[in-house]
């Protein structure tokens, strides 16, 4: 369940960034939604990710959010990666 919310979220906020004009709202309770989600599987430099983004979304700040985005997506394939090997190893 993690893995279909996380690729749904992360599209809604890839969407929702190339958008105009931007809606900074939504943004902001996306990264909100997946910080809450991230933390709840002890995925720290992904939930810090999103903590940065989130940040710049409140700020508005159009570049950070695009920097951010890029960020979270690198840590949240390396999560996704490491959760899918523990699920293997442990089946």
């Amino acid at each position: 369940m993690f893995f279909t919310d996380s690729d749904k979220i992360l599209n809604d906020l890839t969407v929702a960034l190339y958008q105009q004009p931007i809606d900074f709202r939504k943004l902001t309770e996306y990264t909100h939604q997946f910080k809450g989600s991230t933390s709840s599987i002890g995925a720290q430099r992904l939930r810090d990710g999103c903590d940065a983004f989130h940040n710049f979304s409140c700020e508005q700040n159009a570049e950070g959010c695009m920097r951010s985005l890029q960020q979270v997506k690198q840590e949240y394939l390396i999560v996704k990666e490491k959760l899918q090997n523990l699920i293997t190893v442990c089946s």
